[in-house]
């Protein structure tokens, strides 16, 4: 039969370090996430860095966090611009097929909704998916860092890329 070896100390604290990349990503996240988002306020950030924080330590999948996002940040100036635009060719009559992002079922007021929040889902899925993936990456990158720092891992240690073999990809 196998004999479990019994690990040190210095070996649990690493094993169990190494196994926590999304606390990492959740620390990053907090510290230093949605600095690509534009258009929103200082608390707007924070109230996105803590539902990024929040997502990945729950593990909760991107669209979800979108929910949630969807609440916090509203469109940028140039999606409201584009809403403008479009009630504003709703109401001369002017709205073709061009506009197929809002469903022609309704009343115009209904149908000019419908194009914001398709707007307004759209980013909150584009924040969503963008910080996760940009968290998770840091804080990634952060566990190695400290895992070298404390001797864990050697410093000369490099990334590399590893593509996958799919033709879409690399």
């Amino acid at each position: 039969g196998r004999v479990a070896a019994k690990l040190t100390a210095d070996e649990e604290e690493f094993v169990a370090n190494f196994n926590r990349p999304l606390e990492h990503a959740a620390r990053w996240a907090t510290r230093e996430g949605a600095q690509l988002v534009v258009s929103i306020s200082a608390q707007t950030r924070v109230a996105v860095q803590r539902a990024t924080a929040h997502a990945l330590r729950i593990g909760q999948h991107p669209t979800v966090m979108a929910r949630t996002l969807r609440t916090i940040v509203g469109l940028t100036p140039q999606q409201a611009i584009a809403v403008t635009n479009y009630a504003n060719a709703v109401a001369e009559g002017r709205s073709t097929a061009a506009w197929s992002l809002a469903p022609s079922k309704g009343g115009p007021a209904a149908r000019v909704d419908a194009y914001a929040t398709r707007l307004r889902n759209w980013r909150a899925n584009n924040i969503a998916r963008t910080e996760l993936l940009k968290a998770s990456n840091m804080g990634q990158r952060d566990l190695w860092r400290d895992m070298m720092r404390r001797g864990y891992l050697p410093s000369t240690i490099s990334q590399r890329w590893v593509c996958s073999h799919d033709d879409r990809l690399c």
